[in-house]
């Protein structure tokens, strides 16, 4: 085996970050007032995938008397809080 052939090789260094939040901010809301929409685009960040590429869902609701309705539309990353 011939050892003195020279060999490069390239290296990709991938970073694999985990998506961020600056936290979404305290809501107050009233029996019957209009809906509550926050956007969760703005309250998520991945350095690797769009805004709209990511998931979201609600994985609990501890108090199910709070609201008549929990939705997030896909589309526009919105989360609606319905009273």
């Amino acid at each position: 085996m011939d050892t003195s052939t020279e060999q490069t090789f390239n290296i990709a260094v991938i970073t694999d970050q985990p998506p961020t939040t600056s936290g979404i901010d305290d809501v107050v809301g009233n029996e019957d007032q209009n809906p509550t929409i926050i956007s969760l685009f703005d309250a998520f960040d991945d350095a690797e995938t769009e805004d709209n590429e990511l998931d979201y869902s609600i994985i609990d609701n501890t108090n199910a008397d709070l609201f008549s309705s929990l939705e997030i539309d896909d589309n526009s990353g919105e989360l609606t809080l319905t009273y």
